[in-house]
């Protein structure tokens, strides 16, 4: 399918009228591109304890209904034919203690993969987190696989009492509908989030403590990547990690370093042109076709094509039809074309950048400061740390390191510390020198370095039970 732009698709997507003198600016409605809303009252979701339930169900497929405790305890007691009323009460009673919450929610414990499939996902936002994570870190069947053999797993260690609870709770679980999926900027996170996820999800211990973890890591990785790809328009690669350097929690820092210079300093510009790119996009896939470009696919069409002049025809005629639906910003009228940048691209940042300027000089720019806020602050909460006069700094905790070094590592018994560090590149995790170097005086000082020599290839880290 080619690309195609229809001027009357663009009209009706963004409620433009018979004239097109007005403007209405919706994301997502041809190109999904993140989870995001611009309305200000709506959630931010900063944990994903409740996020984890819907993104286990789409990926099994089976809508695992979280039900009341009292309702799941009733089908509990239905099944319990051969045992006395009193020996029915008293094990009711063990099972709510052991499996349920005492809070006012009454939720079960996320005590397995399988007890975590029924925790309740009602918030929207929260919903279509769920729905990014399942569309952009793996195959739909790799992920189905994955968690049916976890689930599996899960099933033959567990007891008795477990086995008949999750029984009935099955009873209730049917097929979920298709999703309408989100399209897939970045690729290298999905090549490393399945073997990650595999090997979290192997032991019932370590599914317990780090799924949640696993998922809110990839998706700042991901959505990190696709932030800095799309704030390269046609020079993004789908491969390549752009370094972010972080510091560790307890060291000292300052303006030199690389943590400072390429960090958060380095991915907060491209944070904030977040629903630049998300209108802009939209406005470039108005394709009754249904074929979906981004900058890097629209550039890899033109060098397939060659049909360069007829798509900036197109691109050229939408940019109009935008720019005189916009009757409040003279800045506009100030901007000029990017001739340097060929004829495609000239047009696409001429479009980009008159979307940019009436957000900036408009009060329309508190709806993209409310998108971008989602993001944003999920950053702050997980993974920043205030410096002082240097500001905020990508940030590793003691908690975060062993983490990633269990994933660097995974079930081998050691690996050479200069591996470790590539390891943790590979899932977008740079550090400077001072920084590797408080990584090994941390592995040191828990005995995880066995050392030959000084050489990086001749020191190895032992495996974190």
């Amino acid at each position: 399918m080619g690309f195609i732009l229809s001027p009357e698709m663009m009209k009706k997507t963004f409620s433009m009228g018979e004239d097109g003198d007005s403007f209405t600016h919706r994301s997502a409605q041809h190109i999904k591109l993140f989870p995001f809303t611009a309305n200000n009252n709506a959630t931010i979701v900063t944990s994903f304890s409740s996020v984890i339930g819907e993104w286990l169900r789409l990926c099994s497929n089976q809508n695992t209904v979280p039900e009341s405790m009292e309702s799941a305890l009733d089908k509990l007691a239905d099944a319990m034919d051969d045992i006395s009323t009193y020996e029915k009460s008293q094990l009711l009673q063990i099972t709510r203690n052991i499996y349920w919450s005492n809070d006012e929610k009454h939720s079960l414990r996320p005590k397995s993969v399988t007890s975590m499939r029924y925790i309740p996902c009602d918030d929207q936002t929260e919903l279509k987190t769920a729905q990014y994570l399942y569309s952009v870190l793996g195959e739909e069947q790799d992920l189905k696989s994955a968690i049916e053999k976890a689930v599996e797993h899960a099933t033959k260690e567990s007891n008795v009492l477990e086995k008949a609870l999750f029984e009935a709770l099955e009873a209730k679980s049917q097929p979920l509908p298709r999703i309408d999926p989100y399209y897939v900027v970045h690729l290298a996170p999905q090549k490393l989030f399945m073997q990650d996820l595999n090997f979290i999800l192997k032991t019932t211990a370590r599914t317990k403590e780090y799924l949640v973890d696993l998922l809110e890591f990839y998706y700042f990785f991901y959505t990190s990547q696709t932030c800095l790809a799309l704030s390269r328009f046609e020079h993004g690669d789908q491969e390549q990690i752009v370094p972010l350097y972080f510091s560790l929690d307890w060291e000292k820092t300052n303006k030199a370093r690389e943590c400072y210079q390429s960090g958060w300093l380095r991915l907060l510009p491209a944070i904030k042109q977040l629903f630049y790119h998300a209108i802009t996009l939209e406005i470039l896939n108005q394709n009754p076709t249904g074929a979906q470009f981004d900058y890097i696919a629209l550039q890899d069409y033109v060098k397939k094509t060659g049909a360069e002049e007829e798509i900036a025809e197109q691109i050229r005629r939408v940019t109009d039809m935008y720019r005189n639906a916009i009757s409040d910003c003279s800045e506009l009228n100030n901007l000029q074309k990017n001739e340097q940048r060929g004829p495609v691209f000239s047009e696409i940042d001429y479009l980009y950048e008159s979307v940019r300027t009436q957000f900036k000089n408009t009060g329309r720019g508190r709806v993209s400061d409310g998108y971008v806020k989602h993001f944003e602050t999920f950053c702050h909460d997980r993974f920043l740390k205030s410096r002082g006069a240097s500001g905020l700094m990508l940030n590793i905790t003691e908690e975060f390191l062993i983490f990633l070094t269990k994933l660097a590592i995974h079930d081998e018994e050691k690996m050479s510390l200069n591996e470790v560090f590539r390891q943790f590149e590979m899932r977008g995790i740079y550090l400077d020198q001072p920084s590797k170097d408080e990584v090994v005086q941390f592995y040191t000082k828990l005995n995880l370095i066995e050392k030959k020599s000084d050489s990086g290839d001749a020191q190895y880290v032992r495996r974190i039970l």
